[in-house]
């Protein structure tokens, strides 16, 4: 088979997207989050049959070259993100709606992420979850104690010092109840920004290929609201396990609402005709206080009533 010089110089880039990550993690761990993309790009450029070999061969380049760099064993999480690339391809290769690709492309992260959980269960003898249980709680008693040293160190008062340990201790105690909903939400937010930078980066290079036009008008089915409902409700009532089993639930709906939230604030700022300066300062002013993304969610759950983008009966059926 002779290759192309563009299906070589694919290659070439995701081998780099795969390898570098993995063997540079503190200085280009961030190349993680683009992962999924490769099969996104190679399926849509390339077709399914080329496409599908292009990033087989990279991963197996990739992991020679950690192999010899021995760094083989942290390939696992990049093959782990790679059904939810497979999986927005193929839902736009079928014409799914953005809404349908999502909803796809979540099931198929939350399975590589079990895949991962179980391959490394195996290869390790250990619990992978529980590892990242232990390792969270360590960082969280080390990062208590160089705020309390840095508290001696401005000479705070004993009182304080003691609400903050307190404060950090009561977070490390809480944290693994809520680790599951937290995970959960981290991952339907990972879903939502591969699927908007993939809708993105392919309208660039070949804008018929994406049957979604515009991920302003993403939206949730209706019925959603009731876990929403649901998990505040579970949140009120006496014992512990209702209130764990709520605040989960409530963590992952809430996810999806802010970014429907966020899909009606971007389509008022493109029919309000706001500048894209002002834009980008009103995004991360939502994104880096915590009042603005409790404001996103808020709108989120009032778009299933007050509708605010286009007429219901525009929408179709997302799955």
């Amino acid at each position: 088979m002779k290759l192309e010089p563009l299906y070589i110089r694919d290659m070439a880039v995701a081998v780099a997207i795969c390898t570098l990550p993995n063997a540079l993690p503190q200085f280009l761990g961030w190349l993680y989050v683009i992962t999924p993309l490769l099969p996104i790009y190679a399926l849509l450029i390339h077709g399914q049959k080329n496409g599908t070999a292009l990033v087989v061969r990279a991963l197996f380049i990739t992991a020679a070259i950690l192999l010899v760099a021995g760094a083989l064993k942290s390939m696992v999480f990049s093959v782990a993100l790679m059904p939810l690339g497979f999986s927005v391809a193929k839902s736009a290769q079928a014409g799914h709606s953005a809404e349908a690709a999502s909803f796809r492309g979540a099931i198929a992260l939350i399975a590589g992420y079990l895949g991962l959980l179980l391959l490394g269960g195996w290869l390790t003898g250990t619990n992978p979850y529980h590892e990242l249980q232990t390792g969270l709680d360590a960082d969280m008693a080390l990062l208590a104690e160089n705020y309390i040293n840095i508290g001696k160190a401005e000479g705070l008062p004993a009182e304080t010092l003691n609400s903050l340990a307190a404060a950090f201790q009561q977070t490390r105690d809480v944290l693994p109840h809520f680790l599951p909903g937290i995970l959960l939400a981290t991952s339907l937010l990972q879903v939502w920004f591969v699927l908007g930078m993939g809708t993105l980066f392919m309208r660039r290079l070949a804008p018929g290929l994406i049957p979604w036009q515009d991920l302003r008008a993403w939206r949730l089915p209706d019925p959603v609201v009731w876990g929403f409902i649901a998990g505040i409700v579970a949140m009120l009532l006496p014992g512990q396990g209702f209130g764990v089993a709520g605040t989960n639930l409530l963590m992952v709906v809430s996810a999806l609402y802010f970014l429907q939230g966020m899909g009606v604030i971007s389509s008022l700022f493109n029919k309000w005709q706001v500048p894209r300066p002002l834009r980008a300062l009103a995004y991360i002013l939502f994104l880096v206080q915590g009042y603005g993304i409790l404001v996103l969610i808020v709108t989120g759950v009032a778009d299933v009533w007050a509708d605010f983008r286009r007429p219901r009966g525009l929408k179709e059926n997302p799955l």
